[in-house]
């Protein structure tokens, strides 16, 4: 990474920092099942409430996890994953009392491992 690019990374993640809400996920999401889980956190299929959205929900527990390595997570998922085959966040992120969490695309038709014909 570039110095001019982890400048605006470390922006990034000072402005988010300033606004990161705490929800109760039940109350904004309805979790529909574990898709991965690993010693980063887990992550859960979920839809959002008001509209509908199938979203991929990734928690990180607080208790392994800073904020500040939770927010360059989040912002580089945000800002840098541009390329169509790649996930991005989706700008939506909170904490709860024992995760930080932030919404993704959901992959609904497996992961890029699965559509990859072996050579």
């Amino acid at each position: 990474m570039t110095a001019e690019a982890a400048k605006e990374l470390d922006e990034l993640c000072f402005l988010s920092a300033q606004s990161l809400p705490s929800l109760k996920v039940s109350k904004h999401f309805q979790v529909l099942k574990l898709l991965g889980e690993g010693s980063y956190g887990k992550v859960m299929l979920a839809l959002h409430r008001k509209r509908g959205t199938p979203m991929a929900l990734k928690f990180f527990p607080r208790k392994s996890t800073s904020l500040t390595s939770f927010l360059r997570e989040y912002n580089l998922s945000l800002a840098y994953c541009t390329h169509p085959s790649l996930t991005k966040a989706l700008g939506i992120f909170f904490s709860t009392p024992s995760y930080y969490v932030f919404a993704q695309q959901a992959c609904l038709y497996g992961d890029l491992y699965s559509v990859v014909v072996s050579e």
